[in-house]
């Protein structure tokens, strides 16, 4: 199956999804053997007031992804820039054993694409799912663009962007946040919940000081759990760490007093020892 503009013909690989209003596939570029995904819209009347806004994006200077969007045979097409990989949710749940390093960069990775596409908060928050980023093996980052909510996307802001990205990240980090290690991480995790940044830009740049403040850490100090008993206990040994020589000392001189005691007892003639007759009703002799 091929779909054509005036200039290109894109050949379709495969089927991805579909709804009542639109197709995805994953197309070919013939000449180039580009990969795209192209997005049908099979109701052009129901996406009318969103069309001035999708053509935008096709003059938008970063945006590189957002290829092209055309009509052919009565249909809009959008054409999103992507490749073929793995999803991001696929690798997680296989037996990949993505090590936290690997993680880490891939996290960096997918806020350092963000920054440089200067996308939408409507795209920024649709492609912060983990079924929608793709990972190459050389860890290369590509997205899955979605439009199902497309007619909503004046109601997106960058409060929902840093809710998708907690969200991904808690995904990403799960064996951190759940044992409480790799400090940095997990208080940046749990900072961006409350919405701090005021654009991508800030947001990853905190990230970057995550990362520089991780690398300069032992790996004793990253593996400590931040788990409140662990806290507690590192509290108590903090508390009591400038009283253990007194205590040290406290303890030498009760050996010692209780030696002299005991060296004194020793000394001491022996008491006539008490004789008993019966005890109770019972003679003894």
């Amino acid at each position: 199956m091929l779909i054509e503009t005036y200039e290109k013909k894109y050949q379709v690989l495969y089927f991805v999804k579909s709804t009542e209003e639109i197709d995805y596939f994953l197309c070919k570029e013939v000449v180039t053997q580009d990969i795209f995904m192209i997005v049908k819209l099979k109701n052009k009347l129901q996406y009318q007031e969103v069309m001035s806004f999708l053509y935008e994006q096709k003059h938008s200077e970063t945006f590189s992804d957002f290829d092209d969007i055309f009509i052919s045979d009565a249909y809009v097409h959008i054409v999103f820039r992507t490749f073929e990989a793995p999803s991001l949710k696929i690798m997680l749940q296989s037996e990949a054993n993505l090590d936290i390093k690997e993680r880490l960069e891939i996290a960096r990775r997918i806020q350092e694409k963000m920054v440089l596409l200067e996308m939408p908060y409507y795209f920024q928050t649709e492609v912060l799912e983990a079924d929608h980023i793709k990972i190459s093996p050389s860890m290369a980052i590509a997205f899955d663009y979605s439009i199902d909510h497309i007619e909503k996307y004046k109601d997106y802001t960058f409060d929902d962007v840093q809710i998708a990205l907690n969200r991904l990240l808690k995904m990403l980090f799960e064996e951190e946040c759940r044992q409480k290690t790799y400090k940095p991480l997990i208080v940046f995790i749990k900072h961006l919940q409350k919405k701090p940044f005021k654009n991508y830009f800030e947001l990853y740049s905190a990230y970057s000081e995550v990362l520089f403040e991780i690398g300069h850490m032992s790996e004793e100090e990253l593996t400590h759990s931040l788990h409140w008993a662990y806290v507690l206990w590192e509290k108590m040994k903090r508390f009591f760490k400038p009283l253990r020589h007194f205590i040290a000392v406290l303890l030498w001189l009760t050996v010692f007093v209780y030696m002299i005691y005991m060296v004194r007892n020793a000394m001491q003639p022996a008491e006539e020892l008490m004789k008993f007759k019966s005890i109770g009703t019972l003679n003894l002799y």
